[in-house]
């Protein structure tokens, strides 16, 4: 704001303040206004505010810029998978350029704004990043992870729960996008877990079906991690009904995911990690297959 506009501000607002100040105390205002208390009172503190208002306008410091520009964080990675996740290719960092070397700078040149601007946009955009704590997906998974083997469950909701807010942005930006939609169910299932353990089942039960759903679209792709993911997911959504009082349901969830856990363990006979989950699975369906049978 220029100089020449604070001080036009400053003066209007010390006349129209006290303009409102006379207009309240009615000093030297004839018949019948002097009588008007209650209209003068308002009409005149509404003045005397404006007035206020203006001083202040004069003294308001200019507001400073600030950067929208965030780093780009990667998703966070599928837990349920079994193959270990590539490695990040790292591009081998250029040769320093000689002192005074002035051919080295040359290549800078052919740079233009036009290609540097989706990069820009995009960093701009991430939404894998947290605006609050500066914490990147990966981090904030990480975190929770921590607390709740730790036991620490009130803690690992704070971390898992923002960590949701990144996920559900990043999926709503990509919805098509396979990576994503993994992140979100993981991310989800985390959230169900403590609330599961705090025995808060209705919101248990709610984050476990939105995770579900997910599961299912990535496991009709046919790939093992994903098919073993989506049986995990049924047999905690199945815990959590049996605790709720709904054993029919826990029964169904089971058998479904006995169904995918045999045809895990019979198309890789000696995977282990497969014959453990069948074990579990087969096991577990008998107990509320009996539960169900004595109520």
């Amino acid at each position: 704001m220029g100089i020449l506009v604070r001080v036009l501000a400053l003066v209007s607002g010390l006349a129209v303040g006290f303009a409102g100040y006379f207009l309240m105390a009615a000093e030297g205002w004839p018949e019948p206004f002097q009588s008007m208390v209650i209209e003068r009172t308002v009409l005149g503190g509404l003045v005397f505010v404006l007035g206020l208002a203006l001083i202040w306008t004069a003294f308001k410091p200019a507001p400073k810029a600030r950067s929208t520009v965030k780093p780009v964080v990667r998703p966070h990675a599928d837990p349920f998978s079994l193959s270990a996740a590539p490695e990040p290719q790292v591009a081998e960092p250029a040769a320093e350029p000689e002192a005074h070397h002035a051919p080295a700078l040359e290549p800078l040149a052919e740079v233009s704004p036009v290609m540097l601007a989706p990069v820009l946009a995009a960093v701009a955009e991430d939404p894998a990043q947290s605006a609050e704590t500066g914490e990147g997906l990966d981090a904030l998974m990480a975190k929770g992870d921590k607390l709740f083997a730790e036991g620490r469950l009130d803690e690992a909701l704070d971390p898992y729960s923002e960590a949701l807010t990144l996920a559900r942005a990043a999926h709503g930006k990509h919805p098509s996008d396979t990576q994503a939609t993994r992140t979100l169910a993981n991310v989800l299932k985390s959230n169900a877990d403590v609330y599961d353990e705090e025995g808060r089942l209705d919101t248990a039960i709610e984050l476990y079906e939105e995770a579900l759903k997910l599961n299912r679209t990535l496991a009709a792709s046919g790939s093992p991690s994903d098919r073993r993911a989506l049986s995990l997911v049924l047999e905690r959504l199945g815990d959590c009904r049996e605790s709720r009082g709904h054993r029919s349901r826990a029964v169904d969830l089971y058998l479904e995911s006995l169904g995918i856990a045999e045809g895990l363990a019979q198309s890789d006979p000696g995977n282990g990690l497969y014959a453990e989950d069948l074990a579990v699975t087969r096991k577990r369906l008998v107990e509320l297959q009996g539960e169900t049978e004595t109520v």
